[in-house]
């Protein structure tokens, strides 16, 4: 799909004014906006399939060629508004691999065009085409009966915190990251797949603020619940603005539990506004029980006195990878199966990772082999395992065009010491951390 200079030279008389009315009214008809051929999908419900937010309404439409998708038009219709949108668009299929990872389904298409209604009327609309995303709300899944699994809720947050790590490094900041802004794929498993969605309020260095549609004095960026009081107060955004976002979901995912909010909160957020805008976060105790480390980090989060000195993505994902190892605790109503006596027997099982692959827990056969059962490219590490160490060889190949060595953290994860190996001759032990490219490999 593509925007064509075409749109840019409309000659007609815009009469209509965009409505909820109006949009169901089009539900069923088919238009085109330079070369753009989408139809507006019906509603099987009896209820308009047109939603209103505050920045615009949202559509689902079917694009011709292409499946589909949100169509999103803006209440207010200006040329800044058009210039985020074909910036986003652009970043989203360029720049940032955001429809993947980290996981977003950002716009990929800028929309300009002019929608005729049944009466005739010609309404000229600013808008995006995003991907429709089909799955459940981050809110109603940690609010439902079914909750996620212990392994699913660490999936869950290292995706956020890779995505807020991904957006911190191409100067990117989403702007409203809460509950209501993710959507989960496969929630009752143990694989979820995470979705940002709703852009609308997106910052970056090289495009204008978004402009104030419904008041005066700016856009009050986030939600309550989640927005950076530090940010509220001096309204200067900057790219670590999501920190206290990522935060509070970070926590959210690994704490709560779906009684939470009438036992102890008496809202569905973990934090209130006024805990944040206070910078006294109030968290019940049988809450931080359940993962005080976790809790620490988004006390730390919402104290901070500016979102670049709340805790980083990397600071969450070791605490992420601790959890993952069993360093810390987690909800007992959320608890894995026991492992099997001959586990539990066995010091040595290893937790694999690489950049687009999902964790996974691989028994090393005794009393030697290599490190393939954990990622197959890892097959050229021999190892052989004694009663409480693991001694490690190999020499690290040369597969690209700049030599990667072998990097191994000894004493898991925050340790001091650190090699760079090139023939690997090493004792290794519980806790240690391998890494090679892209791949990491926890010993546990």
């Amino acid at each position: 799909m593509g925007v064509s200079s075409a749109a840019w030279g409309l000659r007609c008389r815009i009469v209509g004014e965009l409505n909820a009315t109006v949009l169901q009214e089009l539900e069923g008809s088919a238009h085109e906006f330079a070369g753009v051929c989408f139809q507006f999908a019906k509603s099987d419900t009896g209820r308009p399939a047109t939603w209103v937010g505050g920045e615009g309404y949202a559509a689902p439409v079917q694009v011709i060629g292409h499946g589909k998708h949100i169509l999103k038009m803006f209440h207010l219709p200006t040329m800044e508004r058009h210039q985020r949108s074909v910036f986003l668009a652009a970043l989203a299929l360029h720049t940032l691999p955001l429809r993947d990872k980290p996981f977003s389904a950002a716009p990929t298409e800028a929309i300009r065009g002019v929608l005729r209604t049944v009466e005739g009327d010609k309404i000229e609309v600013f808008g995006n085409l995003a991907p429709f995303v089909e799955g459940e709300r981050f809110g109603d899944l940690l609010r439902s009966g079914e909750s996620p699994t212990w392994s699913a809720r660490l999936s869950l947050a290292r995706q956020l915190v890779i995505a807020v790590e991904v957006f911190e490094e191409a100067k990117l900041v989403h702007g409203d990251l809460s509950a209501d802004n993710i959507m989960i794929v496969d929630p009752i498993t143990d694989s979820p797949k995470l979705r940002l969605i709703d852009f609308d309020g997106f910052f970056h260095p090289e495009v204008p603020v978004v402009p104030c549609s419904r008041r005066q004095g700016g856009r009050a960026w986030g939600t309550p619940g989640y927005r950076s009081a530090a940010f509220r107060k001096t309204q200067d955004v900057v790219v670590t603005t999501d920190r206290v976002a990522m935060a509070a979901l970070v926590a959210e995912v690994l704490l709560l539990l779906p009684d939470d909010a009438d036992n102890f909160l008496e809202r569905e957020t973990l934090l209130s506004q006024r805990d944040i805008e206070n910078g006294t976060p109030r968290i019940p105790k049988e809450i931080q029980d359940r993962c005080p480390d976790a809790c620490s980090l988004l006390i730390d989060a919402v104290m901070a006195a500016a979102p670049d000195r709340a805790p980083s993505p990397k600071t969450w994902r070791d605490l992420i990878t601790e959890l993952s190892l069993g360093k810390g605790r987690h909800p007992r109503h959320h608890s894995e199966p026991p492992r099997s006596m001959e586990e539990q027997a066995s010091p040595f099982l290893v937790l694999a990772r690489c950049a687009d692959a999902e964790d996974k827990r691989v028994k090393l056969p005794r009393p030697q082999g290599t490190l393939a059962p954990a990622n197959p490219r890892m097959g050229w590490l021999s190892y052989e395992l004694h009663e409480d160490t693991v001694h490690l060889t190999g020499v690290v190949p040369n597969t690209t065009e700049r030599y990667q060595p072998l990097f191994v953290r000894l004493g898991g994860p925050g340790a001091d010491l650190t090699r760079f190996l090139d023939e690997v001759d090493v004792q290794a032990t519980l806790g240690d951390v391998i890494i090679w490219e892209d791949i990491q490999i926890y010993l546990s």
